[in-house]
């Protein structure tokens, strides 16, 4: 590989503000194209996401390196249609793994819920007051169940965060650097993990002014599209960078 991963050296709103700039130039272009993708890979996520994605860190990079963004360059992506599908069969394959940590939290604590429930305690207190005890005791493991299912819920949409990021960088490192999508998966792993501080920071800001457009009847949802995607690949040019010897 002629490629490595480092630390972000770019804070997340700086990757932000950056992303901003594409209202300056070629706005129109990059929102036709962000909207026609997003309409595409909407038919059959699971296909057309890959080569959507490959297209868009394509006319990203032409963007940022002051080159002509042509519209043709979104369906240059399905060049790698075939590596895109082995990347989601690695993905599928590889998902419970990745999802594990989140899973063994929440696995016992619903395991113990659905053998205890509330209707049991009142039951125990009318027989006997001294059940109470016991009663009491369920209800502090009932707390203990909660707390636990909200922290592995907390990590599943975490973990959420940054496979979806995982997976741009994926396909932008096969786009752009001819990685096999093997390659592309492990180091987009390791990087992800490594950065994953600033990538969850980045992603809960455009994630919120995403949910912001969504209330303006999507209508700012799509606007926001070409920052979007403009912040992610920024943050990606950031992370990857060449190998040298």
């Amino acid at each position: 590989m002629n490629i490595t991963y480092q630390k972000n050296t770019m804070s997340s709103w700086s990757c932000l503000k950056k992303g901003f700039t594409v209202i300056n130039n070629d706005y129109l272009l990059l929102l036709a194209i962000t909207f026609l993708g997003s309409f595409i890979s909407g038919f059959i996520p699971i296909i057309f996401m890959g080569p959507i994605f490959c297209g868009y860190s394509l006319c990203y990079q032409k963007y940022f390196n002051n080159e002509k963004v042509e519209f043709e360059d979104l369906f240059k992506g399905f060049n790698k249609f075939l590596d895109t599908l082995k990347v989601v069969a690695i993905f599928i394959l590889t998902l419970p793994l990745l999802l594990l940590p989140a899973i063994l939290i929440i696995l016992p604590s619903l395991l113990l819920m659905a053998t205890k429930s509330p209707e049991s305690y009142s039951i125990l207190c009318s027989i006997s007051p001294s059940l109470c005890y016991e009663a009491l005791s369920w209800s502090l493991n009932e707390v203990i169940v909660t707390t636990s299912i909200v922290i592995g819920i907390f990590f599943l949409m975490i973990t959420s965060i940054l496979l979806n990021v995982m997976l741009f960088f994926i396909f932008s490192l096969m786009m752009l650097n001819n990685l096999n999508p093997w390659e592309s998966y492990v180091l987009s792993l390791k990087a992800t993990l490594y950065n994953s501080g600033n990538i969850i920071l980045l992603l809960i800001m455009l994630s919120t002014l995403s949910v912001i457009g969504i209330l303006f009847c999507y209508v700012g949802f799509f606007l926001f599209l070409p920052i979007f995607y403009a912040s992610l690949y920024i943050l990606y040019n950031n992370i990857f960078i060449p190998k040298t010897v």
